[in-house]
């Protein structure tokens, strides 16, 4: 995927308000996440994936059930006067955003990045590669006799976290629909075997990486039946295409947009799992951008980059605290040896109530809406934070509609003034 830049910018001429057709690269949480929202603002949505191309038709609320055609990108285009956007198999789009929420290794970030470092202006920060500290192998099981796995049989699933004493691994399980189960397991990694690591970036991930990790964790303890069931009992049970092994990495990226591209969820922030902030983040990254993409003025990229540097103002910020969040979660799963990890684990299970009351309001007080639809009622007993992003669009759309009321009326005062009866003036007049 490569960005070529051709022509003047027409749109320099162009001040209507219409719509903006939005290109979205990725159909992770954040891509339809922000597919879905815009579906409720906009007629001119697109969205399309490295591997999945998800037309307007596609997208509906329950997207997940969906199966659209599969097309992979071949090439994607990026001029002044708009986004282009081509298939390997022949197919074209076009529009005046393109957003890239296609993951950790964005190749929208890639091809963005790209052309800001060929024109010396991308920060040597963001030219690093993605720094990680763990390495996971996860998966997802056929179904499981509940008579062997009696955790099935309850009708609330917990997430069953347990870390080693003696080795550097951490893992959990969980129960889900149909007597399933998933399950992961977490290397963390010091110095040295995180430099082991690096070096199969691209050889030992995905599906085919997985058998030498499954090896290494298979005996690890897992709760439930006679207290013999480990891991390798989970694993012996998840079909090969159902596993994966990945790299966690955790990088908060400074460049967010340019021009006409704006970056989304793990595409410009990554976070450890640890946190569990990864999800969260997608969905109030997808709301933020899209109310200031409603509120646009006008599809000039001058106004395209005023909304984007609002969207990541308001954004980073928060990706940079729970950034850090994640990371202190992190080492509480770490080498029991390991003195931070210890303090860590103290602090956290012996932290007064009020203490956490104050950490968990700071989590839970950031509830953005969509300025564009109807107010949801907050019944929650913390008060939400004060977002820019509700408030301001908020005022434009309000300005939007009194000065749309005004001109009405001034349309039927004109009306009215040009239907007036010949003759009618005179008498008007003359009494």
């Amino acid at each position: 995927m490569t960005f070529v830049s051709h022509g003047p910018d027409p749109s320099v001429f162009d001040t209507s308000n219409r719509k903006p057709h939005v290109i979205i690269i990725g159909a992770g949480l954040a891509g339809e996440s922000l597919s879905i929202t815009h579906e409720r603002s906009f007629d001119d949505t697109t969205s399309l994936t490295l591997a999945v191309l998800l037309q307007k038709a596609d997208i509906h609320y329950n997207v997940f059930e969906k199966s659209p055609q599969t097309r992979n990108v071949g090439v994607a285009m990026k001029g002044e006067n708009g986004v282009h956007v081509k298939f390997s198999d022949g197919s074209e789009f076009e529009g005046d955003i393109l957003v890239g929420a296609d993951g950790a290794y964005s190749a929208v970030r890639q091809c963005l990045f790209d052309r800001l470092k060929k024109d010396r202006r991308l920060p040597a920060s963001d030219a690093k590669e993605l720094p990680f500290s763990c390495v996971s192998v996860a998966g997802y099981t056929g179904p499981l006799d509940p008579e062997k796995f009696p955790f099935l049989k309850e009708e609330e699933s917990s997430v069953i976290n347990n870390r080693s004493d003696e080795k550097p691994y951490s893992w959990n399980v969980y129960a889900v629909n149909d007597d399933k189960m998933c399950w992961s397991c977490t290397l963390y990694l010091d110095e040295e075997s995180s430099k082991f690591h690096s070096s199969f970036r691209t050889t030992d991930w995905g599906e085919g990486g997985t058998d030498s990790m499954c090896k290494d964790v298979r005996d690890f303890p897992i709760p439930g039946g006679d207290g013999t069931l480990t891991l390798g009992d989970l694993i012996d049970k998840t079909p090969k295409d159902q596993m994966a092994k990945v790299m966690l990495e955790e990088k908060v990226f400074d460049t967010w947009y340019h021009c006409r591209t704006v970056l989304l969820g793990d595409s410009c922030h990554k976070l450890h799992p640890a946190g569990r902030q990864g999800a969260t983040m997608a969905f109030h990254d997808a709301v933020a951008l899209a109310n200031w993409i409603n509120a646009l003025p006008t599809t000039q990229v001058k106004d395209l980059e005023e909304a984007f540097k609002a969207y990541r103002n308001e954004r980073q910020h928060v990706a940079q605290r729970a950034e850090g969040h994640s990371k202190q979660f992190c080492k509480f799963y770490g080498k029991a040896n390991d003195r931070s990890a210890s303090i860590t684990r103290y602090i956290y299970k012996n932290m007064p109530f009020l203490i956490w009351k104050v950490v968990t309001k700071k989590i839970v007080a950031n509830r953005p809406q969509a300025s564009f639809l109807p107010y949801v009622k907050d019944n929650g007993s913390v008060s939400p934070a004060d977002l820019e992003s509700f408030r301001e669009t908020l005022k434009i759309i309000h300005a939007r509609a009194a000065a749309a009321a005004k001109e009405e009326a001034a349309k039927k005062v004109n009306k009215n003034e040009n239907n007036v009866p010949a003759g009618e003036e005179n008498i008007v007049a003359t009494v």
